[in-house]
């Protein structure tokens, strides 16, 4: 075939919107249990855009058919902490689960219809656990204050908490027993801000859990605990195990024999210990992460094969693997695996379950025979057949401010027959992950091959305070956020062009919620940049720090300075603050039930730039919250952002893409 010659960003791509959300589903938490005949012991939960973003159960029949247990309405998602997790767990053929609209907890048997167990007032619940001795589930619940009518004293109360620096006091979290045959909910474990990670011993008589308080982060200090559970059902005096202000432990797991694992702090990585005998020592010392910040309550980076061996995702500079780790001597293997990332590991002895991405593929639910080593593929995640070609992603690590290092994945535009004129190089989009303690990831995103399928280059970056490369890299970011960020982004932009890959004169940056924070920033702040595409980003930090949720209402404190004695600082480092030096346009994405970053602060941000002049184009999606999940909605995100990134940087795309409203706009 021959090859064509047009401009960057020009570029014909059998990736379209549709190709986006065609057979997509996300997947969540990966569960056991103990099916009938004829059905495999593994369950999922699976979020669907194309209805809707919904959240169901799934399992699959020893044939290998999928079964479908819940149907809408029901939408198994929990809200503690606004991001959930664990919101489903099963005993023997019984399925329970917290259903979104009114976070009740509900039973349901395949092929019946749900039916309530618990519900309260505010109530939210998650990281659900069996009792079977006692006949009932423990999970994490959150309690919120009944809505209060406008004008109401306690609507009064919670704005002054807010103003003095306390956001959320009124939200209270602890650990509830539920019991099953209808008698009410217990509450057994409160005393702290926060708590994770309820986990019984294998006999039932002793209880860990998690806990931690503000202004930290459950990745800054997590404490791990221990207490012995009496006759009725009661936890004794609590016993610390391990963690402090300085270290943060993560999934406590009970072996079959009674020692706990979990995975500690200690030497700067999160590292498995094992608390065996009312001692905690680690059980191996790597500088490597076999831990995960703790943005969805449950979630795993290890499991528990025997009484001696676990496995875990191990990730080294960012990069991942599946290892296997004796817990008695700490002795470590790697095992091959086409796969680069490794989520909610789970296990029967003789298989490992997990979900697996890579560059080249959806993600997809993995079936590993231990024995052998066979993997299968149980479920994927969407569009198997694209006729495509995959940018791959390239590891990239570059000098920064102040002599420190950065890392990222740099994205070159990929097509099988086309290709820019000579004498030009790519444009390049700067992509910012959220948290702002996430990570860039070399799995595949539709969202990225979308831009170097018509010729954009890509860069993801690992800024200072990503995970995946020890808790100093982590704390980097501490007091620097709008800072160390941004200027990381800048030295990538500046690293690519020196090696001539990107024409640094078409620079495009994006990002989502903390990721949009760092977008802003970087527009306002330095001038490297010709556009800007905000995702329900912060353009107000003061604004984020009175309003946000109880679980991020003193995450701020750390990453900018306390809150309200530091306002000063929060000043200095808002975007909305400094719009005279906003000198290029920005698109703004929102979701109008966002309770994370409220929709105010974009629109507060759309409003000055329109007065200023500068232009700018606001889609606002009145069913979405913080992430989109609605599939007509992603699609619709999708054209708009790169009809709009046409616009400013005046090239014609192959697609017929809707036209939005653009303020400002002078086309040439």
């Amino acid at each position: 075939m021959t090859t064509r010659i047009l401009p960057y960003g020009a570029w014909p791509s059998a990736i379209t919107t549709e190709a986006l959300t065609r057979g997509a589903k996300g997947f969540g938490q990966l569960g056991l249990h103990a099916p009938a005949s004829g059905i495999a012991p593994l369950y999922w939960l699976e979020s669907r855009p194309q209805e809707g973003g919904r959240t169901t159960i799934v399992r699959r029949t020893a044939a290998g058919q999928e079964e479908t247990l819940l149907h809408a309405p029901w939408n198994a998602r929990s809200r503690v902490h606004e991001y959930g997790g664990t919101a489903v767990v099963a005993v023997g053929e019984v399925f329970y689960f917290v259903n979104f609209r009114d976070q009740g907890l509900y039973r349901v048997v395949p092929g019946e219809e749900p039916a309530l167990v618990s519900t309260a007032p505010g109530r939210r619940l998650a990281d659900l656990v069996v009792d079977a001795p006692r006949n009932r589930l423990l999970a994490v619940a959150e309690q919120h204050p009944p809505a209060a009518p406008e004008g109401d004293q306690r609507e009064d109360a919670q704005r002054e908490d807010a103003q003095q620096g306390n956001p959320g006091a009124a939200v209270e979290n602890f650990i509830i027993a539920l019991p099953l045959d209808g008698a009410p909910a217990v509450r057994l474990i409160d005393g702290h801000d926060f708590f994770a990670a309820p986990r019984l011993s294998p006999d039932g008589g002793q209880l860990a859990w998690l806990a931690w308080d503000h202004p930290n982060m459950p990745w800054d200090a997590a404490a791990l605990y221990v207490a012995t559970i009496d006759a009725a059902g009661r936890p004794g005096p609590p016993v610390h195990v391990a963690g402090n202000d300085s270290e943060a432990i993560f999934q406590p797991e009970w072996t079959a024999a009674g020692d706990l694992i979990f995975i500690g702090e200690q030497g700067g990585w999160w590292n498995p210990s094992r608390w065996r005998g009312g001692v905690a020592q680690p059980i191996c010392a790597d500088a490597a992460e076999y831990g995960l910040p703790l943005w969805g309550l449950g979630s795993r980076a290890y499991t528990i094969i025997d009484n001696d061996t676990l496995l875990c995702q191990r990730l080294r500079a960012g990069a991942a693997e599946l290892v296997r780790v004796r817990i008695s001597d700490g002795a470590c293997d790697v095992m091959a695996t086409g796969w680069q990332r490794f989520h909610q590991l789970c296990n029967d002895g003789q298989r490992l379950w997990y979900t697996g991405e890579r560059h080249d593929r959806p993600a997809a639910i993995i079936e590993r025979d231990l024995a052998t080593g066979a993997e299968t593929v149980v479920a994927t995640s969407g569009d198997t057949d694209l006729n495509v070609t995959m940018s791959a992603p390239q590891r990239i690590q570059f000098p920064t401010a102040g002599g420190a290092t950065a890392y990222g994945y740099f994205y070159a535009p990929a097509h099988a027959n086309c290709t820019g004129p000579e004498g030009t190089l790519p444009p390049l989009l700067v992509t910012t992950h959220g948290g702002p303690t996430g990570a860039a990831s070399p799995a595949l995103s539709l969202r990225v091959q979308y831009f170097t399928s018509r010729g954009w280059a890509v860069v993801d970056v690992d800024y200072r305070g990503s995970t995946g490369y020890g808790r100093a890299y982590r704390d980097s970011l501490k007091g620097q956020w709008g800072i160390a960020d941004v200027e990381d982004c800048v030295a990538a932009v500046d690293h690519l062009a020196a090696r001539g890959l990107i024409d640094a004169d078409r620079v495009a940056i994006r990002g989502g919620s903390a990721g949009g924070y760092t977008t802003l920033a970087a527009l306002v702040f330095t001038q490297r940049f010709r556009a800007g595409v905000s995702y329900y980003g912060i353009g107000d930090l003061a604004a984020l720090a009175r309003d946000t949720h109880k679980f991020e209402s003193h995450y701020t404190d750390l990453l900018v300075a306390p809150w309200p004695a530091g306002e000063a600082i929060y000043a200095q480092r808002s975007p909305i603050n400094f719009l005279d030096q906003f000198k290029c346009p920005a698109i703004f994405f929102q979701g109008a039930l966002d309770r994370i970053v409220p929709p105010n602060q974009a629109e507060a941000m759309v409003a000055a730039l329109r007065r200023r002049g500068i232009a700018v184009a606001h889609v606002v999606f009145d069913d979405e919250g913080h992430g989109f999940r609605n599939g007509t909605n992603i699609r619709t995100a999708m054209a708009a952002e790169y009809y709009f990134l046409a616009k400013v940087f005046g090239f014609t795309p192959a697609d017929q893409l809707p036209a939005i409203p653009i303020d400002n706009l002078l086309e040439s």
